[in-house]
């Protein structure tokens, strides 16, 4: 059988136009097939390909759109259940394409800056707005690296924007907003999906 009912299990952010999304790494324990799913409807297949265990984040990319597979007559599943196949290719979805990420200048964010947070309630976005209350840095073995900084928030610990991105007030990217174990109003800094991405892009090259 090669339908899959799809399970909301979190969310991400695009940082290329063609399809490269940023996600909690965690999110890639809790599965082995996994696709991303538009405000359009759309789905994709993801495919990983890059987990930074230190920093929780990992970069994975959106592929070949996903057909709704059909539901049987007098069947009982959930209504409102999405099922896809992954058989059968989307002839009428395009290519997934999104909008270049914009990156906000680390070095120039500052305390009290205003911090805006994008997240998923139900079906609908959010938009929370907090401010940035400090800095730190992800401990990566015995070395502590600039571009593993952690931006500290005053947007509490919400699972409806776990993983979504953390603008500043002109649209540019300060970081990813990842809570792990204890943590409130932690976000991991851009320079990290940065640093991925790069790396990402060189090995395609």
């Amino acid at each position: 059988d090669t339908t899959r009912q799809v399970a909301e299990i979190g969310i991400g952010f695009a940082l290329t136009k063609d399809g490269i999304i940023a996600i909690p790494s965690a999110l890639f324990d809790k599965g082995e097939e996994f696709a991303i799913g538009t405000r359009a409807g759309s789905y994709y297949t993801l495919t990983i390909l890059e987990r930074d265990v230190t920093s929780g984040i990992a970069l994975a990319e959106a592929g070949a759109p996903l057909a709704l597979a059909e539901k049987e007559a007098g069947a009982t599943e959930d209504t409102a259940a999405v099922i896809v196949d992954l058989a059968k290719e989307n002839a009428t979805a395009g290519a997934a394409r999104f909008t270049d990420a914009q990156f906000a200048d680390s070095g120039k964010i500052k305390l009290g800056q205003t911090a805006i947070a994008l997240g998923i309630f139900g079906a609908e976005p959010r938009i929370i707005l907090g401010a940035v209350s400090g800095f730190g840095f992800a401990e990566g073995g015995t070395a502590k690296e600039k571009h593993l900084a952690v931006l500290y928030t005053t947007l509490g610990a919400e699972s409806l924007y776990n993983g979504g991105p953390l603008l500043d007030t002109g649209g540019k990217l300060m970081g990813g907003t990842l809570f792990g174990a204890g943590q409130t109003g932690t976000a991991v800094s851009s320079d990290v999906a940065k640093t991925l991405l790069a790396k990402v892009i060189e090995g395609k090259e």
